[in-house]
């Protein structure tokens, strides 16, 4: 019964929260609708943002672990052809984080020529 409750209320709040039961509140939106959430940010799938996504995966994949900076992924990508051309970027900045059984690599630049600024994480969870 008490699955069909929050079911209920989970519709509801979808719908409006007109038909809320007392002291639930209703959904609330992080954004205006169609606007992005973090519309300031440049679109992460620009050419250059993605060859530091893909040597990163690429180099997580065939080392299980992420570079330990960006002159080391872009050895990386030379020794295998990646395309990858860090020289678009203003500044760029990369760092690891490790938490518990998760490493995360992280991303964030400023485009050159531009006050386009970015960001993006990729994260490894091992499984034990």
């Amino acid at each position: 019964m008490k699955h069909w409750i929050l079911a209920g209320a989970l519709i509801a709040g979808l719908m409006g929260g007109d038909l809320l039961p007392p002291g639930l509140m209703p959904v609330a939106e992080a954004a205006s609708p169609g606007k992005p959430l973090l519309s300031g940010m440049k679109n992460e799938n620009d050419i250059a943002v993605q060859q530091v996504r893909d040597a990163l995966s690429a180099f997580s994949g065939a080392n299980k672990h992420w570079p330990a900076n960006l002159g080391e992924l872009a050895v990386f990508a030379q020794q295998y052809r990646l395309p990858l051309d860090l020289s678009v970027f203003q500044t760029a900045n990369y760092t690891v984080q490790n938490q518990g059984n998760a490493s995360v690599a992280v991303f964030e630049f400023v485009m050159k020529s531009s006050p386009v600024k970015g960001a993006f994480a990729l994260a490894n969870y091992t499984v034990k």
